[in-house]
């Protein structure tokens, strides 16, 4: 599933707005899918951050999201907030994706896709994809036709790219 934030802006390596919409997302998931386990995956440690900070502000007036997300603590299905780098083997039935990257205030789209541009970035792109066992969704303020595809582009970003494209089309 694929969720435009249409009005996100990224700057200073994060994306409030997306994240903020990751967040009340994540508090409807609870609410209409307890039953099922959750991950969130952003592109970069600073969107991680931004989204925990956001998370737990509005944990501090939901007891039922916070009882929720302290009863996974120590299972195998906990709850997880974590960025592209660090997630390994950590399945879970849903998993949230921050694309994190996005136009500045300037309007402008700049093709900086950090852990996904290294050498090893479609390796680490097909570990997050693969981690959802029911379902994966999609958060984005980039459209995925604005990230150029160009020969000599790395193949994480092409890859990327077309993820992206999948999950909004289906």
């Amino acid at each position: 599933k694929y969720v435009s934030v249409a009005d996100g802006i990224f700057e200073n390596r994060k994306n409030p707005v997306e994240a903020g919409t990751v967040v009340d997302a994540i508090l409807e998931h609870i609410r209409r899918h307890p039953s099922e386990s959750l991950g969130v995956v952003t592109m970069n440690f600073e969107q991680r951050e931004l989204i925990e900070e956001l998370l737990d502000k509005k944990l501090k007036d939901d007891s039922v999201a916070n009882a929720w997300i302290e009863s996974g603590v120590g299972t195998p299905n906990e709850f997880f907030i974590k960025n592209l780098e660090n997630v390994q083997g950590d399945e879970r039935d849903v998993i949230f994706v921050s694309v994190t990257y996005g136009r500045d205030s300037q309007g402008n789209y700049y093709q900086r896709f950090a852990g996904v541009n290294s050498k090893s970035g479609h390796r680490r792109l097909n570990v997050l994809i693969t981690r959802a066992k029911r379902r994966t969704v999609v958060f984005s303020s980039l459209d995925p036709d604005f990230i150029r595809d160009e020969p000599g582009t790395a193949w994480g970003v092409r890859a990327l790219k077309g993820y992206m494209r999948f999950a909004k089309s289906g």
